[in-house]
């Protein structure tokens, strides 16, 4: 009885090497099929990693975006509510006043709060002889008048107030023609 050691000292090294390996093909098939797994779970893996990361991405500029425009409508709608302040302050500016210590006063209140409004970006808009815009202009009277243009502000009645795009309030005008 020969043992399996002594078969493989009869084998020429050739011999030796096709018993403890299979054949190449077979190996080699082997080996690529469980690296195209691993590449395609790879490629999946960080597909779902970037897809990840962009999702991100947007939910995060989406959130300061959405973040802008509440601080955006909350200051319009503080400012809207102190219009009718700046309003009986114009009112109050056309009638004189007894006092010259009162005039004095209201004057540095008036000066003041219209810098505040200024300082927060609200213009006033809405002067005669402008193109009247229903987008910025609230048309509550029309008259016919050959002295002004055609569809022009005739008077303003009350002024309408933006920040930056955005409408506060439009301004009530009386249209011509």
């Amino acid at each position: 009885m020969t043992s399996d050691i002594e078969k493989t000292n009869d084998q020429t090294p050739e011999q030796e090497l096709e018993d403890h390996t299979s054949s190449p093909a077979e190996d080699h098939e082997g080996t690529k099929s469980e690296l195209e797994l691993l590449k395609e779970k790879y490629d999946d893996l960080l597909d779902r990693h970037l897809r990840l990361i962009a999702e991100y991405d947007n939910f995060r500029k989406r959130s300061l975006r959405e973040k802008d425009e509440i601080y955006g409508n909350a200051t319009a709608a503080v400012i809207a509510k102190l219009l009718p302040v700046q309003d009986s302050f114009e009112r109050a500016r056309e009638h004189d006043c007894a006092s010259e210590d009162f005039a004095k006063g209201f004057e540095m209140i008036d000066k003041d709060f219209s810098g505040i409004l200024a300082s927060l970006g609200v213009e006033a808009f809405g002067w005669p002889g402008e193109p009247f815009d229903p987008e910025k202009h609230h048309a509550v009277i029309h008259i016919e008048d050959e002295n002004l243009g055609e569809n022009v502000v005739a008077q303003v009645l009350q002024k309408g107030y933006r920040v930056g795009d955005k409408i506060l309030r439009p301004a009530m005008v009386q249209t011509a023609n």
